[in-house]
């Protein structure tokens, strides 16, 4: 995935150009916080929910990451 996907998909309110890993890594940390303290406002299944649409995410940026890296590999050789 391109981080321009990746921003666009997630609405990400950073352009792709200036997107980077700790922003993704601050979301993911807000989105664990807002869940431990609203943890008693959900049934199981939405919390079963909020929590694979996370692992989304990451997953997502994982594989931007690693697009990333092919990229510049590219670029070595």
């Amino acid at each position: 995935m391109k981080k321009s996907e990746f921003c666009e998909k997630y609405n990400e309110s950073y352009s792709p150009e200036t997107l980077q890993t700790t922003d993704v890594l601050m979301r993911i940390a807000s989105n664990l916080s807002d869940l431990h303290t609203e943890q008693h406002l959900f049934t199981p299944e939405q919390m079963d929910e909020k929590l694979n649409n996370l692992k989304k995410y990451i997953f997502d940026f994982d594989s931007v990451l690693r697009m990333e890296q092919l990229s510049q590999l590219k670029e070595l050789t």
